[in-house]
């Protein structure tokens, strides 16, 4: 059962540090977004689902060695609630789960919080671009080739 134990917090600490990572690609993707540089906004969209797919996955492991220490310690753990695990680690276990769950709790508030600014950041780069596209629509450019300037034998045709 020991194993099963530093496998579950290495997989906790993988997790947390794979929101960690998210956590900065958001911060550093409000730039892309306020300069509504697509090409960043793309590099960072693909990077940050690649890191939530991790996520998800940590998250598969972690529910399936839930599962397996369930069965071991012949009682149900809640994986919600840590601290019904903490009877069952060493002293040093018990240290480590305490950092972790530390820290998954200030990291996910955290990149709650930077996920609702760039939900704001995309709203308000819709309504830009619909701005834009409203504004363009109104500017259409109407144009006449004037027969003197087009060149012999090149064929022109304007729409109205």
């Amino acid at each position: 059962m020991e194993r099963e134990i530093d496998r579950y917090l290495n997989l906790l600490e993988r997790r947390l540090d794979t929101l960690r990572q998210l956590a900065t690609q958001l911060k550093a993707s409000q730039e892309a977004y306020t300069a509504m540089d697509l090409d960043r906004i793309t590099y960072y969209i693909n990077y940050q689902e690649n890191l939530c797919s991790e996520i998800r996955s940590f998250d598969d492991q972690i529910r399936q060695l839930h599962k397996s220490l369930c069965d071991a310690l012949h009682q149900e753990l809640d994986l919600a609630a840590p601290d019904s695990l903490m009877a069952h680690l060493d002293e040093r276990a018990q240290r480590r789960l305490k950092v972790v769950t530390q820290g998954l709790a200030n990291i996910q508030a955290d990149v709650k919080r930077l996920n609702r600014i760039q939900a704001e950041l995309l709203k308000r780069s819709r309504r830009s671009i619909n701005a834009l596209i409203n504004l363009m629509s109104q500017y259409t450019c109407r144009f006449e080739l004037q027969p003197a300037l087009v060149p012999a034998g090149m064929a022109v045709e304007v729409k109205e």
